[in-house]
């Protein structure tokens, strides 16, 4: 029997694709309670006996300790949720004959945007303001642009749309700096303005560009040559590059 707690799990896991256990601890908000580990381990282990979702645990290697269960929603959970199945996790068959899940490269980066947002919630928090919508890649595209995440904040008389790029320094300078330029070029032509969060401003300004880097010094030194290289001059258009702590304020 699914419960209503069961159903958040789900809605939970769907929207982000993968979390894992500790994420979906506090996302379910749970961090406060004692027991929430051995609570949560429970309901994922019938869960994924009944198919509603899927888990694994990626490999480390030895000295690095162990990685946390990876946690993904399995074809009864998405039809219980009318959505259509789309595995995460790749099919592979041992010599043994044996079915091992293995997650795709890009799961580290999926979690990565789970934590970007766990941040965001706790800083708004801090501050009294609310996460007002949290959209993940899937669902952001504007124009040409499809963000890994978007954020929007709003507090009293406050809010502040912000597009979301991760950057774990896998991908060429040239196809990052390709991609920043559809920001500018999204800028220019006002498409931006027909979206939904447009219309909780009197007059919407173009949402920041937060990059966030988990690279080297030497990777964040292009980012930031990049950053300023398209930065247009006299316009309340801000890309930042972000590899620290998260801020949030007026300005």
């Amino acid at each position: 029997m699914i419960t209503e707690r069961d159903m958040h799990i789900l809605e939970i896991v769907a929207k982000r694709r993968v979390v894992s256990r500790d994420q979906l601890i506090y996302l379910i908000g749970m961090s406060e309670i004692s027991q929430a580990k051995n609570i949560i381990n429970k309901r994922l282990r019938v869960l994924c006996r009944e198919g509603f979702i899927e888990k694994t645990q990626p490999y480390a290697p030895p000295g690095d300790g162990s990685n946390q269960q990876l946690i993904t929603l399995g074809r009864k959970g998405s039809n219980h949720l009318g959505l259509k199945w789309k595995p995460f996790l790749r099919r592979i068959r041992t010599i043994d004959g044996d079915l091992f899940l293995e997650p795709p490269a890009i799961y580290q980066h999926q979690l990565l945007l789970v934590d970007i947002e766990i941040e965001f919630e706790k800083v708004c928090k801090s501050m009294n303001y609310v996460l007002h919508s949290v959209v993940y890649e899937d669902k952001t595209k504007v124009g040409s642009v499809v963000p890994d995440m978007f954020i929007m904040i709003v507090g009293s008389g406050y809010g502040k749309p912000i597009f979301i790029e991760m950057d774990r320094g896998t991908e060429s300078q040239a196809y990052v700096k390709k991609k920043l330029m559809k920001y500018k070029n999204l800028m220019l032509s006002g498409i931006w303005k027909d979206q939904t969060w447009a219309k909780l401003f009197e007059s919407p300004p173009f949402p920041e560009v937060w990059v966030i880097s988990t690279g080297t010094q030497n990777r964040i030194n292009q980012i930031r040559k990049m950053l300023m290289s398209i930065k247009l001059s006299g316009e309340s258009f801000h890309i930042r590059e972000l590899p620290h702590k998260i801020t949030v304020g007026q300005s």
